[in-house]
């Protein structure tokens, strides 16, 4: 919960401090340049959860820990678990196309899989997926296209809510509903 993303309206936020519609730092490839991307959902977003990490450390210094699972984006587009990498391998930080030194792995709390609309998101300067490796690429795809959708016919008054009332209350709010909808499901 600790890795940190850069938004756009309020800096460098520690993962766990991030919210539904928060705009995060991305590459775009279209414009060959960081932008930024709403944040759509969390799958998943489990703070207590105990799990098996890589701590992935660039040459320039950046370090990125995420589960081996995880997909991140290589600088030729593919997408790759963590699991896959290797030293020697190219990513893209902040600072442009970085060579990774070396892997190793811990085991941390935390799980945050914050869903952008773009689909990536720099976390600690390394560009990644927003995605893992346990749902196909495909079921994915339509996921991301369905959230996208979803937001784009978000009501401007939600929108307005977000800056009246802050992204922590919407956060909560939508982390209420989950877990009701989660409850109901279990009946």
């Amino acid at each position: 919960g600790e890795a940190q993303v850069l938004t756009r309206n309020a800096g460098y936020l520690a993962m766990s401090e991030l919210g539904l519609f928060d705009e995060v730092a991305y590459y775009d490839p279209t414009l060959d340049d960081v932008s930024y991307t709403p944040v759509l959902a969390f799958v998943p977003r489990l703070p207590g959860d105990v799990a098996n990490f890589r701590v992935i450390t660039m040459r320039t210094g950046h370090s990125l820990t995420a589960t081996s699972g995880h997909l991140v984006k290589l600088v030729d587009g593919r997408d790759l678990p963590i699991a896959a990498l290797q030293p020697g391998d190219k990513l893209r930080t902040y600072d442009g196309v970085d060579v990774i030194s070396s892997i190793t792995t811990i085991n941390t709390t935390g799980l945050y899989a914050p869903v952008t609309r773009a689909g990536t998101l720099f976390v600690d300067g390394v560009h990644v997926s927003s995605f893992g490796r346990d749902v196909g690429v495909t079921e994915q795809s339509v996921y991301l296209a369905l959230l996208a959708c979803a937001h784009s016919l978000v009501p401007t008054s939600l929108k307005l809510a977000r800056h009246a009332l802050g992204s922590r209350f919407l956060r909560d709010t939508y982390v209420q509903i989950k877990t009701a909808v989660g409850q109901m499901s279990a009946l």
